[in-house]
């Protein structure tokens, strides 16, 4: 029960830097979140999984889906969109915490949930800005 509760307290802190980034983001649209807001939009509004007024089957429908339902719930379209990214970041976790417990033992599954994803070294960053995350960084000696 201990470790559930120190698994709850680092998904609680990484939800929270997730959210003081996202607020401190402004309101700019990047890569292909344009898309995913507008295709949200189209099925808030009725019109399908669509874009330009064309069946899109290009991008995932998950995140379009629960995006819509949220704004049908009364968020705004972008906050939405923004709120699920968040929640499906810090979620991130769990999953990293019960591998590194499988694989390496009990106290590596807090560790690495303590140091999993950092929201500047995400996946979908770069290869250039990556470098600057510890531990992508190359040593010296290489």
């Amino acid at each position: 029960m201990r470790r559930h509760r120190q698994l709850l307290w680092v998904f609680a802190g990484a939800l929270l830097v997730r959210l003081v980034l996202l607020v401190a983001r402004s309101d700019y649209v990047v890569h292909d979140e344009g898309y995913y807001l507008l295709i949200a939009r189209n099925l808030a509004a009725g019109h399908g999984f669509s874009l330009n007024g064309l069946p899109h089957v290009a991008l995932s429908p998950h995140q379009p889906l629960l995006v819509a339902g949220l704004t049908l719930a009364g968020m705004p379209l972008l906050w939405a969109s923004r709120l699920l990214a968040a929640v499906a970041g810090a979620l991130l976790v769990v999953p990293v915490a019960f591998l590194a417990r499988w694989w390496y033992g009990e106290r590596a599954g807090l560790a690495a949930a303590r140091s999993a994803p950092e929201p500047r070294c995400s996946p979908a960053r770069s290869a250039r800005s990556a470098g600057r995350c510890g531990r992508l960084s190359r040593s010296p000696a290489s």
